[in-house]
């Protein structure tokens, strides 16, 4: 049988996790979670009031983890667009409908989770 992982933040990672979703708030940040596969993204405008796109950083759930854990994943997400790790799109920020689908699809993507279409 494979080992399967149970990751947790340490209490370091966790006051961590608290500044950096502070301050992606502030700058008008989202957050997508998809849970059934095994998704965080976390998005930004950038551009001219943030008509020009969006930057935004994806974590992704091992194959090997037991369960999915939301804040494993905001942290890791958030620490990586914190740290100029991002990827840009040219999808408009202010444009709800759009960003929806596109971060939809971006989980789709990268998700390791084999999603059955039944």
């Amino acid at each position: 049988m494979a080992k399967s992982y149970n990751s947790k933040l340490t209490a370091a990672q966790k006051q961590e996790r608290k500044g950096l979703k502070a301050a992606h708030k502030a700058n008008n940040g989202l957050i997508f979670t998809y849970p059934n596969l095994g998704v965080v993204i976390v998005a930004e405008a950038y551009g001219f009031h943030g008509g020009g796109g969006t930057s935004f950083a994806v974590a992704t759930q091992s194959e090997k983890e037991r369960k999915f854990r939301r804040k494993v994943g905001e942290f890791y997400a958030l620490e990586k667009i914190s740290s100029g790790e991002a990827e840009f799109v040219n999808v408009d920020f202010r444009d709800d409908a759009a960003l929806n689908h596109w971060a939809y699809t971006r989980a789709l993507r990268s998700s390791r989770i084999v999603v059955n279409a039944d």
